[in-house]
């Protein structure tokens, strides 16, 4: 239960070396102020991302939001776009970062865009890391997802005696994760029992199938909201619910 909001996760963009404008991760975010007439672009448009661009907003000459695609703009980030629509606007996808200082944009349908920018804030999120524990191979980190875990929590091959709490993104927090750990409770306590190694992987690999059926990236494996499948979703509740 480590946590897992200390090693920021960057894209990959074409002039990231060579850019002479400055740029940062979300994590290195504190206050508005240093950004004050500046011309920012925000990449990424999730929590961190939208509150960032609103904060930014207030002090700085214009902001740009970057989304992935337009599945990323949800209704109340149009309204707040709209509303603040003065300083405050929505690109797509990054295509490079230039020598000159500017960024261009895939704007869709094979069109592009640039504008001259001071700063670019990743709000990217976070890479799972565990630099302290060795399983030997039996759990490993490959691209974001961490695992063989039984619905996030136990290594079947480490069960019980290792367990995951709080991988789970984009959930209410305190009320999974505290979940999670009753469940860890009350297994270690024998009021619980696990399913066998073998039942435990199954299950894993029935996971991974459905959220790849779904075209759900691996390094979404613990993302709640990209889970699209009845399988999935069941999975969830079951974490959440059937433990407690």
């Amino acid at each position: 239960a480590t946590g897992h909001y200390s090693q920021p996760r960057l894209p990959i963009i074409k002039g990231m070396e060579a850019w002479r404008g400055r740029q940062m991760h979300s994590h290195s975010y504190r206050v508005p102020e240093p950004f004050c007439g500046e011309v920012v672009v925000v990449v990424g448009c999730g929590d961190s991302g939208r509150d960032i661009a609103m904060e930014i907003r207030g002090v700085a000459k214009e902001v740009y939001m970057v989304a992935g695609s337009m599945e990323a703009v949800t209704p109340g980030l149009s309204k707040v776009l709209a509303k603040h629509s003065a300083n405050l606007h929505l690109r797509l996808e990054v295509e490079r970062l230039c020598e000159d200082g500017r960024v261009a944009f895939k704007d869709g349908g094979g069109s592009s865009s640039s504008i001259a920018a001071d700063t670019v804030i990743y709000c990217t999120g976070y890479n799972y890391s565990f630099p302290f524990l060795d399983t030997g191979g039996a759990v490993a980190v490959d691209d974001n997802r961490v695992g063989p875990l039984f619905e996030h929590v136990f290594p079947p091959s480490l069960a019980p005696s290792l367990s995951f709490v709080g991988l789970l993104r984009k959930v209410f927090a305190p009320r999974s994760f505290e979940a999670q750990a009753r469940w860890v409770a009350q297994v270690l306590s024998g009021r619980r029992k696990l399913p066998t190694e073998e039942e435990m992987l199954r299950s894993v690999e029935e996971l991974y199938r459905a959220r790849e059926i779904a075209g759900v990236p691996s390094k979404y494996t613990h993302e709640v909201r990209s889970l699209k499948c009845s399988v999935c979703v069941t999975l969830l509740l079951t974490v959440l619910l059937k433990h407690i």
